[in-house]
C-alpha cells in the first residue's frame, strides 16, 4: 500500500466531516442563527463542530429550528452518501445531535420526533446542496474558520411554510 493509499481514509472521513458540519452551518443561517464557528478537526467538542447562538429566552419556533439545524448535520450525511455512497457513512453522525434533537422538540412544547425533522433538514439541504459544498470545502481547506467569512445575506431563507412542513411530517408526534 502507497502511502496516499494509506491517507485516503483519513481524507474520505474529513470530507464526511465537513459535510456534517457544513449541513449543522448551512441549516443555522438558513433558520437566521449567528454561526460563530466551523471546525472540522479534532478538539474538545469531537471530530469537528459548529457553534451557532440559540436566541436568549427562545420561543418554541426557536426550539424548534434549533431542532432542525441539530437534524441537519445527519441529514448531511445522507445526502452526501445519495451522492457518493461510502458504506458505512450514510449516517455517520453524532448521536448525541439525535438527543439533543429530541431535547429541543421536548422544549419547544410542540409534538414532534426526530425522523420529521430529519426528513425536513433533508429537503432543505437538499434544495440548497450548493451552499453545503461550499461550506464543506472551505472547512476542508481551511479546517476552522469564522462564520463570519459567510454571507448570511446570500444564503436561502427558510420556506415560509416550514411549520406546516414539520406538522406533515411529524403527525402525533410519532
Amino acid at each position: 500500500m502507497t502511502e496516499s493509499e494509506e491517507d485516503a481514509p483519513m481524507a474520505i472521513d474529513l470530507e464526511v466531516i465537513a459535510y456534517h458540519e457544513a449541513g449543522h452551518a448551512v441549516m443555522a443561517i438558513i433558520c437566521r442563527f449567528i454561526v460563530t464557528e466551523i471546525v472540522v478537526r479534532d478538539s474538545e467538542h469531537g471530530h469537528g463542530h459548529v457553534a451557532w447562538q440559540i436566541p436568549d429566552n427562545p420561543t418554541a419556533d426557536d426550539f424548534q429550528l434549533a431542532a432542525l439545524v441539530t437534524a441537519s448535520g445527519l441529514a448531511a450525511d445522507a445526502l452526501l452518501y445519495k451522492i457518493k455512497p461510502r458504506p458505512g457513512t450514510e449516517f455517520s453522525g453524532h448521536f448525541n445531535d439525535q438527543l439533543q434533537v429530541n431535547e429541543f422538540i421536548r422544549n419547544s412544547g410542540r409534538p414532534g420526533n426526530f425522523n420529521g425533522y430529519l426528513t425536513l433538514a433533508m429537503k432543505i439541504l437538499g434544495d440548497n446542496w450548493s451552499f453545503v459544498e461550499h461550506v464543506a470545502q472551505c472547512s476542508i481547506q481551511f479546517n476552522q474558520f469564522r462564520a463570519t467569512a459567510l454571507d448570511p445575506g446570500s444564503f436561502p431563507v427558510l420556506p415560509a411554510d416550514w411549520k406546516r412542513m414539520l406538522d406533515f411530517l411529524t403527525v402525533d408526534g410519532e
